[in-house]
């Protein structure tokens, strides 16, 4: 689609905490490029305004969708309040779980809603609560930070364990750093910056490593995006980890992601070229060789002994990959002679040269069907297939050689598998 007949483009970023979505019209794309509108929330129970949403949905009694967001926290914790919930169905930082290495995404895939226990107004206002001070606090914040705490939390600590939560603090490592004042907590900042130490840490590692590659070994700055990017406290330990580099930090860092992928949505060829973040593939089968396959690799077709899922490599982890042209051309055949399409399972792995789609490191992203309704040539009927890296999908084209017909390559993420091909 060309630029020209796009009236509107959004984007909608799904995050494992927070959510948003930013969009742009043509006409003000065309007189300014940067004016993208996003939406503020806010929260109804704290003076919190934000550009992003937590991730959470609500579903009601006969599942149907009723809230996002502030908006599902705030109406499910009601619910909990009056003990009206158990119907209800509250997902909470659900998009990992859709991940589940054991259970491949499908339709029905079943995640675990949330206990109303724990989503009561008081929880909800703690999470807030401490969502403002995160966002308040500097590299250079002493002194304490004061967080309140719903009196329903120091009841419901000195009713299970028949303590006085000040005795209990005092008693612990955090004595003298950590007090209790009605329904406050005074924290030292030295004790709150460090809840942030793991994740910074991990973060200062991973830079680290990256700029240990030769192919970014040159780099002088460092551009900071992404909602964490926007946290006083991690801004303070990036610089101080790399004096030597420009730390760059965008005005709403939090939507820089969000904002470039409406810019991009408008002008696809502003990206000319991106690296293959794995090996992609196709599952075939070749002729079995008992000197190299092994026997559980063996399967008979008719009479042909064939090797079953090879990976049969189009890209490789690393290479530069031009948008929209195809990276290699690979041909492959039929198994049987009446066989009317060529179902391509796709594969990506984490290693440059996998042997197997089963090898450790692989995972199937999903299948390409191309139709081959005409069996006359029965196995002796070639299709080149491309693979290309356009916009935000990777494409498929497939070219039945004998007669030069482009089939369409139907990727079906959600699929079993079909017919395979040699």
């Amino acid at each position: 689609m060309s630029t020209s007949s796009k009236l509107l483009v959004a984007a909608i970023d799904f995050g494992t905490t927070y959510s948003g979505y930013a969009f742009s019209f043509k006409h003000e794309y065309e007189t300014d490029p940067l004016k993208v509108c996003s939406n503020n929330w806010a929260a109804g129970s704290r003076s919190l305004v934000s550009l992003k949403t937590p991730t959470c949905v609500l579903f009601d009694k006969d599942k149907v969708f009723d809230s996002f967001g502030y908006e599902a926290e705030d109406k499910y914790s009601e619910l909990a309040e009056e003990e009206e919930h158990q119907e209800w169905y509250f997902f909470r930082r659900f998009k990992m779980s859709l991940f589940n290495k054991e259970k491949r995404l499908s339709e029905d895939v079943k995640i675990k809603s949330t206990d109303g226990k724990e989503m009561t107004a008081d929880h909800v206002d703690m999470y807030r609560e401490f969502e403002t001070k995160k966002r308040a606090i500097t590299g250079d914040t002493k002194g304490k930070v004061t967080i309140k705490i719903p009196i329903s939390l120091v009841e419901m600590f000195e009713e299970d364990t028949d303590e006085d939560i000040k005795d209990s603090i005092e008693n612990t490592k955090f004595s003298g750093k950590i007090n209790w004042v009605g329904d406050k907590c005074r924290i030292t900042a030295e004790i709150f910056k460090g809840l942030f130490e793991a994740a910074s840490n991990n973060i200062v590692a991973h830079v680290t490593d990256l700029l240990k590659k030769h192919e970014i070994s040159n780099t002088n700055n460092i551009i900071m995006v992404g909602g964490f990017s926007e946290s006083p406290i991690l801004q303070h330990i990036i610089k101080q980890a790399f004096p030597h580099m420009r730390v760059i930090i965008p005005p709403e860092a939090g939507l820089a992601v969000l904002k470039g992928a409406v810019l991009f949505g408008h002008k696809p060829a502003t990206i000319s070229s991106r690296v293959a973040k794995f090996t992609y593939g196709v599952a075939t089968t070749m002729n079995f060789n008992p000197n190299i396959h092994p026997p559980e690799k063996k399967k008979k077709y008719g009479n042909q002994i064939k090797c079953i899922d090879i990976f049969s490599k189009h890209v490789e982890k690393g290479q530069q990959l031009k948008v929209n042209e195809a990276q290699s051309e690979n041909t492959y055949n039929p198994v049987e002679d009446e066989q009317t399409s060529m179902c391509f399972q796709v594969y990506t792995s984490t290693e440059l040269n996998p042997a197997y789609v089963t090898d450790e490191g692989c995972e199937k992203i999903g299948e390409m069907e191309v139709a081959m309704p005409d069996t006359s040539g029965g196995r002796n009927r070639s299709v080149m297939c491309e693979m290309i890296f356009g916009g935000t999908e990777l494409e498929v084209k497939a070219t039945i050689k004998r007669n030069g017909q482009v089939t369409k390559a139907k990727f079906n993420f959600l699929g079993s598998p079909g017919k395979s091909s040699s």
